[in-house]
């Protein structure tokens, strides 16, 4: 059964790889090598950042704010990557009295019919193991949706095809006068300082008495991390793309020169990114570095080399979006 298990995984069905796990641990139930492939198998369906983001309370009454302010209780619900089935739960607890919801993970798509069974809600929330872009009105959709709800942003925002999930859904499954959350969103940057926990994993230094600075050669020019409490900006915040998610009208490839000004002294290794979601009217999601604690962490595009910064100086940076990519450059 593990040797099952490695086949299937290596074919890419992983719903069928981990049935063969829990097959051969019935039988075997110690043994160590089937449990850990089956905590592999489990890792790769559902990344830890699920059940981090599932407690991220700020990210949670959000949603839940704007659902309510939204949610009439003869409107159809389309929630695209339920995930869990949260903000399906929400919608139905605002009132709608018809919920779909998609998830194209086979094993994620059935643990949230569980969860919407164990809270009571399956008589008004259908979970379809789909992506978006293959649900049809009048099949899977009763009729179009009045409103489109879908949180599969990255700490990018775009990093997990929210533009063409948008575009796409908007001009297919919304009805004319429907809505979507969120409503908008952009893209920030700032100059950020040096600081203990960035050169901790950015700068190798010397260790003892040996200089190891060469190591900087492999290290990666982009970072992702838990700024909370520890970011210090030394430039103001610039937006640098922004998005209409209901009146979208393309996913092309963008680029911009932005010149960033200096306000302070200090030692700038890099820029700093983070997004802020308009989920609608009133309603806003930011993970600004160093203030919120969020389950979406910073992004940190590094410079080449450190540059010491004093007020009024200039660093210009290339930004470069894709359909679901970011990166950013000095120039």
């Amino acid at each position: 059964h593990m040797n099952l298990g490695g086949i299937y995984n290596d074919l890419g069905n992983i719903g069928k790889a981990i049935n063969a796990c829990q097959t051969g641990l019935i039988l075997e139930p110690s043994n160590a090598e089937l449990q850990s492939m089956l905590n592999y198998l489990r890792s790769k369906s559902m990344p830890q950042w699920h059940i981090k983001m599932m407690n991220d309370k700020h990210r949670n009454e959000c949603f839940k704010q704007a659902i309510q302010k939204l949610v009439k209780p003869d409107d159809l619900i389309l929630d695209i990557g339920t995930g869990s089935g949260l903000l399906a739960m929400y919608s139905r607890d605002a009132g709608s009295q018809q919920v779909v919801a998609c998830e194209q993970n086979h094993l994620i798509a059935e643990a949230a019919k569980k969860i919407i069974k164990d809270n009571s809600m399956n008589d008004y929330i259908t979970v379809i193991n789909s992506n978006s872009k293959d649900i049809k009105v009048g099949k899977e959709l009763p009729r179009k949706a009045d409103l489109i709800v879908s949180e599969i942003f990255s700490s990018e925002m775009v990093g997990e095809g929210i533009l063409e999930t948008f575009l796409d859904s908007r001009n297919r499954l919304l009805a004319e006068d429907g809505h979507v959350i969120p409503e908008s969103s952009e893209i920030k940057i700032a100059l950020i300082s040096s600081s203990a926990k960035i050169e901790e994993v950015s700068n190798p230094g010397w260790c003892n008495q040996y200089n190891m600075k060469s190591f900087e050669e492999l290290r990666p020019t982009k970072l992702n991390m838990d700024l909370y409490g520890d970011a210090i900006l030394l430039s103001e915040e610039k937006t640098v793309f922004e998005f209409n998610f209901k009146n979208i009208q393309s996913c092309h490839r963008q680029e911009e020169v932005i010149a960033m000004e200096a306000i302070s002294f200090g030692n700038c290794v890099g820029i700093v990114q983070w997004f802020k979601a308009t989920l609608c009217e009133g309603v806003f999601y930011e993970n600004t570095p160093g203030k919120i604690k969020s389950h979406w962490n910073n992004n940190i595009y590094l410079f080449d080399n450190s540059i010491n910064v004093s007020p009024g100086a200039e660093i210009k940076i290339k930004a470069t979006m894709n359909k679901d990519f970011l990166w950013f450059q000095e120039l």
